[in-house]
């Protein structure tokens, strides 16, 4: 049986589904800010290692920082549920944060 995304738009080869899927967070953001930084000394954990947000380890990141960019970070991740490129990764993306939110929830 063949099953198919009835809301996918075919594009030939590929769905735009999974065209999206294969972009990265700053490709899928128009205005991303770090587009405008050198990738090497960017803020963006995922800019720099050139990975989509979905892909890092936020977890190991966000242990490692002291308590003032902890709570950034922590911070950031709670706008995720609202970004265009948490809806195409919400799964992945969604894993991450609760990960991130058990082991700090207590401060």
């Amino acid at each position: 049986m063949i099953s198919f995304d009835e809301n996918a738009v075919d594009t030939g080869a590929k769905t735009v589904d999974s065209l999206v899927q294969n972009k990265k967070c700053w490709e899928m953001k128009p205005n991303c800010r770090m587009k405008q930084e050198e990738r090497e000394n960017a803020n963006c954990p995922a800019f720099r290692q050139n990975k989509g947000c979905w892909e890092v380890d936020w977890e190991a990141i966000i242990t490692d920082l002291p308590g003032s960019l902890r709570e950034f970070w922590i911070s950031f991740l709670s706008t995720c549920e609202n970004c265009e490129v948490y809806s195409a990764h919400s799964e992945m993306m969604q894993d991450r944060i609760d990960t991130v939110r058990s082991l700090f929830k207590d401060d």
